[in-house]
């Protein structure tokens, strides 16, 4: 077996990221990763991760504007953390 070859079942193994060499896809991965590096976006991310909620209560959780929690919330379903769905004309996060 050739050094590559045991070096990418070493990766796998270990649970490591195989990280895209195009320089697209590395801006599309430094994003997202850049979306964890806010304390405000982790925040959300882990109130979301209990259950659904609004986005007058992600509002109240984090006690920033409207507007401002709804950047970060777009900032987070761009890079695929979070979907937003309708139910009775209020958005679920």
């Amino acid at each position: 077996m050739s050094d590559v070859t045991q070096r990418r079942i070493l990766v796998v193994e270990t649970g490591a990221i195989m990280l895209p060499v195009e320089a697209d896809a590395v801006a599309a991965v430094a994003k997202c990763f850049r979306a964890l590096g806010d304390p405000t976006r982790l925040r959300l991310l882990a109130f979301l991760l209990n259950g659904e909620h609004t986005v007058a209560e992600c509002v109240d959780h984090v006690g920033l504007s409207q507007g401002r929690v709804s950047m970060h919330l777009g900032y987070l379903s761009e890079c695929g953390y979070m979907q937003v769905r309708r139910a009775w004309q209020v958005r679920l996060l």
